[in-house]
């Protein structure tokens, strides 16, 4: 027997290989129909894998964000599935899940998706769905998922393979499809009720301009028919919204306290250029640091009401005083209603929105979530420096962030920031620089938590000397 303890406390005892699906069912068939995956021991399962210890288990359905995030990603074998028998000899990249949906990064070939094709995707993957086909978990040695992919002639599989250890490797089939994929899934295809491809795009293969140009297709799906058209026309409501749209590509050098990482920052202009060309761009601002900054590159002083203080501030003198003088100048010239700012810098998000509230700016700022590669490394342009090593080592930061978010309603934040440091302490290849969990207005670190604050957890880490920062909001139950 197996003692499994829910969210609640309670503790209910099953047999050895019983299945979250199965507890589900034996709670009630109303609620098996809505599990999508489960929380067991704070790490996310397939709802249809055996349990065979005791462990704490949270069942998750589309009202979590790990439900919606194993759905998407399930669809976005559903998706790979259709593409491979629409263009059979399809290889693929990587499938995650992003913040409001999925894409794929698929290498076509010579073909080239069109608009009919788009329409034939989703039709064949609405067809696939209803097969109600079961996502099935394989464990296989590192020999044979290699002795599969070789034959399949799927360099890219064969590579993400490269970096995996023997033990861990895992395969999932729905239908006729097969990926390597370390899950989780749902339990089969018929959840998935509304299909619809968003866009496509170009993605270089590891992002890095010297590789073969993928085709990046970007897809939404819901349980429901009616929650997709809300997202379709919430879609259409915001480009109502933004009549023009311009996207700005500058790298500032007063924002950068090492020379040497300036002179190295990659600088992908005709890449950026030509990803722009798949995506609803109708401006491009490129302008020369003298643009900006006249005759001298100095910043202008500014006040963010001690913001610019925390964090990042106190490892990088004037960084904020750089990033106000060019957005502020960015602003001025563009006039804009409403500004996009990612959620990887947040505290550059939180000072340009003091910024606009000091100068009383006419623009609203709005943040964007974090995109992610798929085991777990916030994107950006820094990433394609990591040497090879430095690269397998870096999913470590999320991995941490993400056990950060488990501890939060459970131990201080003065006993989770020593269980960090002593984490990092242990790994070779990483230095950590900071890290802290801080109120997001203030943005400054607390020692104890209430009840009416956001908090968000925020690290910076080298590997060697690329130097990287991320941060992962935390639930304040």
């Amino acid at each position: 027997m197996v003692q499994i303890q829910f969210p609640d406390g309670a503790v209910r005892s099953y047999e050895k290989g019983i299945t979250a699906l199965g507890i589900a069912k034996s709670i009630s068939e109303g609620l098996a129909k809505k599990v999508l995956a489960a929380s067991v021991n704070g790490e996310v399962w397939d709802a249809t894998r055996p349990i065979h210890q005791d462990a704490a288990l949270k069942l998750l359905t589309w009202d979590d964000a790990d439900g919606k995030s194993t759905f998407w990603h399930s669809s976005a074998h559903l998706l790979a599935e259709a593409v491979e028998l629409q263009f059979p000899g399809a290889k693929f990249w990587v499938g995650p899940a992003v913040e409001k949906g999925f894409y794929y990064d698929i290498d076509l070939g010579d073909n080239h998706i069109k608009e009919e094709d788009v329409i034939a995707l989703e039709k064949k993957m609405n067809e696939l769905a209803k097969q109600a086909n079961a996502y099935i978990r394989k464990e296989l040695s590192k020999a044979e998922a290699v002795a599969y992919f070789t034959e399949k002639g799927d360099e890219y599989k064969l590579d993400l393979l490269s970096g995996l250890e023997d033990g861990t490797i895992t395969f999932y089939t729905q239908g006729g499809f097969t990926d390597l994929c370390r899950g989780p899934h749902i339990p089969n295809t018929s959840v998935i009720k509304a299909i619809k491809i968003t866009n496509i795009a170009g993605a270089f293969w590891k992002g890095d301009e010297k590789n073969k140009m993928l085709t990046r297709v970007y897809g939404v799906t819901f349980p429901n028919q009616k929650e997709l058209d809300e997202y379709l026309l919430m879609l259409e409501e915001a480009k109502k919204k933004n009549d023009l749209v311009v996207v700005s590509i500058f790298v500032n050098p007063t924002q950068f306290n090492n020379t040497v990482d300036f002179v190295k920052y990659p600088k992908t202009i005709e890449n950026d250029t030509k990803l722009l060309n798949n995506v609803l761009c109708d401006v491009l601002f490129l302008p020369s640091a003298e643009e900006i900054y006249t005759q001298n590159i100095v910043s202008d002083k500014f006040d963010f009401d001690g913001l610019e203080h925390q964090m990042e501030g106190k490892h990088r003198k004037g960084h904020f005083d750089g990033v106000a003088t060019v957005v502020k100048t960015f602003f001025e010239i563009i006039d804009p209603d409403i500004a996009y700012f990612g959620q990887k810098d947040f505290q550059q998000l939180q000072i340009i929105k003091k910024m606009v509230q000091k100068h009383r700016l006419n623009t609203k700022i709005k943040g964007c979530p974090i995109f992610r590669e798929n085991d777990g490394l916030a994107m950006s342009s820094r990433n394609t420096r990591l040497t090879e090593t430095h690269r397998k080592a870096v999913p470590f930061i999320y991995k941490i962030l993400e056990k950060v978010r488990e501890q939060f309603n459970v131990n201080n934040t003065l006993e989770i920031t020593e269980w960090v440091e002593d984490e990092f302490k242990k790994n070779t290849t990483l230095e950590l620089e900071y890290f802290t969990i801080a109120e997001e207005k203030t943005l400054k670190s607390e020692k104890s938590k209430a009840s009416d604050k956001k908090y968000r957890a925020f690290i910076a880490v080298f590997a060697g000397e690329i130097r990287l920062i991320d941060n992962l909001q935390l639930k304040n139950n």
